[in-house]
């Protein structure tokens, strides 16, 4: 199944891609939370403002730089992430910190955690994987 996101972007020309920097991770996961806030909060019950903290804890938003990690920024706004993902791709192993996370309640959090695994997808060899998110305010959102 293919969703398409719609949102409304300022002027194309004025679009800068650049590597992710540790600096981006707020606002990649205010992205992440806006794309598929409607997912997250099937799978637990935490308030919309507190669901990019809840991502950051949790490690589901990846934290560190890595080849295919790529940021689209306007006026110096994020307004797109794209992750490539391919076979023999590394990336430095990062903890999750779900004590972190325990406020939010550990049922809630592994829930999430479990279905965000059941969701991912391993490149076959020679294939690229290409997860794509613009930046959308909730009431731009069209899917």
């Amino acid at each position: 199944m293919q969703t398409s996101c719609y949102c409304r972007v300022k002027e194309l020309r004025l679009i800068t891609i650049r590597k992710f920097q540790q600096s981006d991770l707020l606002q990649t996961a205010n992205i992440l939370a806006v794309s598929f806030g409607y997912m997250f909060q099937k799978l637990r019950n935490v308030p919309e403002n507190k669901l990019a903290d809840l991502l950051i804890k949790a490690g589901i938003v990846y934290p560190l730089p890595f080849k295919g990690y790529i940021i689209a920024t306007q006026n110096r706004e994020i307004v797109g992430i794209m992750m490539l993902k391919w076979l023999s791709q590394k990336r430095r192993k990062v903890k999750r910190d779900i004590s972190a996370a325990s406020k939010y309640g550990f049922l809630n959090v592994f829930r999430l955690l479990l279905g965000l695994h059941l969701l991912d997808s391993k490149p076959k060899n020679g294939y690229v994987i290409l997860n794509i998110l613009p930046s959308c305010h909730q009431s731009e959102v069209r899917a």
